[in-house]
C-alpha cells in the first residue's frame, strides 16, 4: 500500500517530536545516575534523612502527574482521529504545556531527597535548564508548524512552567 507524501510528513514530524522528547526525558535519568556517581565519590549529607517521607510523597505526586499527562495525551490523540479536531488544553495541559517534564522533575527531586543527594538536585537544575533552552523550543517549533494557529494560540495562553 502506497503512503501519501502528507502521511509521510506527519509520521516524520511525530517521530521528530518523540525523538526530541525522548532525549529530554533521558536527561532526568542522567541526572539521577550522575548524581549517584558523584555521591559515591564525594559523599554529602546536606539533606536530613528525616525528609525521606517528603521525598517519597514527591515521587508519588510526580508519578501521578506523568500518568495524568500520558493518559490525557492518548485521549486527545483518539479525539483527533474521531473528530478531526485537536484540543491542547485538556487535563494537566490546561495548566502547563509540559506536564510530563514537571512530573519527571518532581520525581527526580523526590528521589534526590530520599537519597540525600545534593548532586542529584544540582544536576536536576542543570537538566531543567537544558530542557528549557534546547529541547522544549525545538518541540514547540515543530508543534506550531504541524498544528498551526491552534497550537500557537494555545502556546500564548498556557505557560510551560519550566
Amino acid at each position: 500500500m502506497e503512503v501519501s507524501p502528507k502521511t509521510k510528513e506527519i509520521l516524520r514530524e511525530n517521530t521528530l517530536v518523540h525523538y526530541i522528547l525522548s532525549h529530554s526525558y533521558m536527561l532526568f535519568f542522567v541526572a539521577v545516575i550522575g548524581g549517584m556517581i558523584f555521591d559515591y565519590f564525594i559523599p554529602t549529607t546536606l539533606i536530613p534523612k528525616a525528609y525521606g517521607d517528603f521525598g517519597f510523597l514527591l515521587m508519588l505526586i510526580g508519578s501521578i502527574i506523568i500518568y495524568w499527562a500520558q493518559t490525557t495525551s492518548n485521549t486527545t490523540g483518539k479525539q483527533l482521529e474521531e473528530t478531526g479536531i485537536r484540543r491542547f488544553d485538556v487535563g494537566p495541559y490546561k495548566f502547563s504545556r509540559n506536564p510530563t517534564h514537571i512530573g519527571l522533575g518532581i520525581m527526580t527531586l523526590g528521589f534526590g531527597i530520599i537519597m540525600q543527594s545534593i548532586f542529584i538536585l544540582i544536576l536536576l537544575a542543570i537538566v531543567y535548564t537544558i530542557s528549557k533552552l534546547v529541547f522544549l523550543p525545538a518541540e514547540e517549533r515543530i508543534l506550531c508548524e504541524k498544528y498551526g494557529e491552534a497550537y500557537c494560540n494555545y502556546q500564548k495562553r498556557v505557560r510551560t512552567w519550566l
